[in-house]
């Protein structure tokens, strides 16, 4: 027979996932508007979270969040447990050939720029608990970024570009405790008598 009385509530990683997405979108809605350019115009539609679908033509830049991993540690009686969760900020860049520039060149230049707006935006200190309640989120931190660089004679017609931002987050996760009611014959009576000699402490359950 089940025992948990409660509906489980999403962990820690599920919330910090959807966070990073909705930081990225607010902030890069604002750098356009602020800038006018249009490398930045990135909406919902174009941060994501968990996508596995391959980008079509219509996408020249998305960014896609996803889990990667992590790990536990520290847990205590309350519950209570430190997890340090990784996140993939996967940035795809598409370009086309003009005449002044060649396409793989300007996507690898506006890879690299989406790479840097997302970095700074996540390690800025306003977002240092990213939005939650302290004690939650403990640390973040971007740990490394990779580019991924079409191999010799690999190429399509828009010239695609991908680089992966590595995010770490240090965060609290606890389950909701049970105070636990004595087992049936596991209760104890405690007698203290005074006597000539002090105190005398005698049990019997």
């Amino acid at each position: 027979m089940a025992q948990i009385p409660n509906i489980i509530p999403p962990a820690a990683f599920e919330l910090i996932r959807n966070r990073i997405a909705e930081i990225l979108i607010d902030e890069f809605n604002k750098q356009f508007l602020m800038t006018y350019d249009v490398d930045l115009d990135l909406d919902e539609k174009s941060i994501v979270v968990e996508r596995s679908n391959q980008l079509d033509n219509t996408e020249l830049s998305f960014i896609n969040i996803c889990l990667s991993g992590g790990g536990f540690d520290n847990k205590n009686y309350s519950g209570s447990v430190n997890g340090t969760y990784s996140y993939d900020i996967d940035i795809y860049t598409k370009s086309k050939t003009s005449a002044l520039q060649s396409g793989d060149v300007t996507s690898s230049f506006r890879l690299q720029k989406l790479l840097r707006v997302c970095r700074y935006i996540l390690e800025h200190p306003i977002y240092k608990t990213l939005g939650f309640s302290s004690p939650k989120i403990n640390r973040v931190y971007c740990s490394q970024f990779n580019i991924a660089v079409p191999g010799p004679g690999v190429s399509d017609a828009l010239s695609t570009m991908m680089s992966r931002l590595v995010f770490t987050v240090v965060s609290n996760e606890s389950v909701e405790l049970i105070t636990p009611a004595l087992i049936s014959g596991y209760d104890t009576k405690i007698k203290i008598n005074n006597t000539d000699e002090g105190y005398f402490y005698s049990g019997n359950s």
